[in-house]
């Protein structure tokens, strides 16, 4: 029902009134040097449930039926993930004090805090800025897919949760202190990702996002002169140069290329696609002049990648390039070659060697307890976690090297078990699902293949990092969207929601005027 303006007015000054309180003992307690106790714990999880239950019910005056049950979902959905991520910040800084841990100071200008404040603070920096976005979201595009926010809102929480407990353990290990910020870090390139993603909200509209689509080979080209201008001048690790310094960040290229890459195939398709299915040979390939074009634009983005020895980035594109065309043009049997000459490929660079890393990625794959301390280090945690984990705080996944960015669904699983590690595959199930539905949705074939290109890619990339994670694929140099350290990847990720929300809303849009205009007759 909705709200008179008094009662709104009534509700907004004891919530003011709740935040100064709050305010004043959270600074009394960090910088005057009093500990948090009870009283202001209370306080906390009041403000907490106080705000989150008027997000449900504000501003309902005047609104339409659907945004507002739109809203209202959101707002549920947002916090329940809440309340589980505010137990699991709190259950892993408490579990690895349980375990012996030192303690540790999360944030550079709050040295001297207790763990348990540094979990609520924790989770309040986080939990602000994503109910901002709520009611943004509310006011810039009401009619959306609901779960998209809330799932990203828990795999973001679920990789900050997982910086927080393994930072100080690994900083302990390697001897280096700035480990200790993993959290800290990564929550920066979290705000940084916030903005990039209203930036991209405000600027993606149905009518630019139409006219981006139409760059065909731009985004082709742009993507070889990026990837070769990173091989240049980029900025070099263990011998290979996969980013560029921007000052603020190292920037992996091959993220942006990703996109940019998807825009050609969209592109193409768009341009392309009628033609390549009527004029077909009788095993129903596609044409020359029609197919042509597009593997060689193909071959041209990824040959720049697999030289520079990037083998996740060039097998993940490959797959994608298979996918999208087979839906852009329905010819099943020229995926099939693909994935025969993908195979094909493989087998011959590992019998000659070259380049060298395929066939050490793949002896590391056949016997990792032989050639990878990394996979054996996983395969051994995920083997402990058991069905519910050794609990928040407690497990070793710190011994992994890189964990932070290349083994966090093995830290996941060794502390989470299986149904916390199932929990998370679920989500990006979910949220892969969300996007494919909400494009099929839309009228326009060009943004049925944007968004089912984005929402295969978050699973792709999902799948190919937790079988490399569990030894059933070979490892890679693939981030887990949304929860490896890493600020391109996040920010890009973003950006990618962005695209997906917007998309969400064309199709919803045009599914509400219908059902006006059919009601009307």
């Amino acid at each position: 029902m909705p709200v008179s303006r008094k009662n709104v007015l009534l509700l907004k000054v004891v919530l003011l009134c709740l935040a100064g309180l709050l305010l004043y003992r959270i600074g009394s307690a960090l910088f005057i040097g009093h500990n948090f106790h009870f009283t202001c714990h209370v306080i906390v999880i009041v403000a907490l449930l106080s705000w989150l239950c008027a997000t449900l019910y504000l501003w309902t005056e005047g609104e339409k039926p659907e945004a507002a049950a739109i809203r209202r979902n959101e707002a549920i959905s947002l916090m329940g993930f809440s309340i589980i991520l505010l137990a699991l910040f709190v259950l892993a800084g408490q579990g690895r004090l349980l375990h012996g841990g030192e303690h540790w100071n999360t944030f550079p200008f709050l040295p001297g805090i207790s763990v348990f404040s540094q979990s609520l603070l924790a989770v309040g920096l986080y939990l602000v800025p994503i109910w901002l976005i709520h009611l943004f979201l509310n006011i810039k595009i009401p009619l959306r897919a609901s779960p998209l926010l809330p799932m990203v809102t828990m795999l973001v929480g679920t990789g900050l949760v997982l910086l927080y407990r393994l930072g100080p353990d690994i900083a302990i290990k390697s001897h280096k202190a700035g480990f200790t910020f993993l959290f800290w870090n990564q929550y920066i390139s979290f705000l940084f990702s916030l903005i990039a993603f209203m930036v991209a909200l405000l600027y993606l509209t149905p009518q630019r996002i139409e006219r981006l689509t139409r760059f065909r080979y731009i985004y082709a080209f742009g993507s070889i002169v990026l990837i070769c201008l990173t091989a240049v001048v980029g900025t070099e690790m263990h011998g290979r140069r996969l980013s560029i310094n921007l000052g603020v960040m190292n920037f992996q290229s091959v993220e942006l290329v990703k996109i940019m890459a998807l825009f050609f195939m969209v592109s193409y398709f768009r341009f392309e696609g009628g033609f390549m299915e009527r004029g077909r040979h009788l095993l129903g390939l596609p044409r020359g002049r029609y197919l042509a074009p597009y593997f060689i634009m193909w071959i041209l983005v990824l040959l720049p990648i697999f030289l520079q020895k990037d083998l996740g980035p060039t097998a993940l594109l490959f797959t994608l390039f298979l996918l999208l065309f087979y839906l852009g043009s329905g010819s099943g049997i020229s995926a099939l070659s693909g994935i025969i000459i993908m195979v094909a490929a493989g087998a011959l660079s590992y019998s000659f060697g070259y380049p060298s890393m395929v066939r050490t990625r793949l002896d590391m794959w056949f016997e990792p307890f032989l050639y990878s301390q990394n996979i054996a280090e996983s395969l051994w945690a995920a083997a402990s976690g058991g069905w519910f984990g050794v609990g928040p705080g407690a497990g070793m996944a710190y011994k992994i090297p890189v964990v932070w960015s290349d083994f966090n669904f093995a830290a996941i699983v060794e502390e989470w078990g299986f149904f916390g590690a199932l929990s998370v595959l679920v989500c990006f199930a979910s949220l892969a699902y969300v996007s494919v539905r909400s494009a099929q949705r839309c009228n326009e074939p060009y943004l049925q293949l944007l968004g089912t290109g984005l929402g295969c890619l978050w699973l792709l990339q999902t799948m190919v990092i937790v079988g490399g994670n569990l030894a059933l694929l070979p490892l890679t140099g693939i981030t887990l969207p949304f929860i490896s350290f890493g600020g391109s990847s996040l920010i890009m990720n973003f950006i990618s929601l962005a695209l997906i929300m917007q998309i969400s809303s064309i199709s919803m849009s045009k599914e509400v005027l219908t059902t006006l205009c059919e009601g009307k007759e």
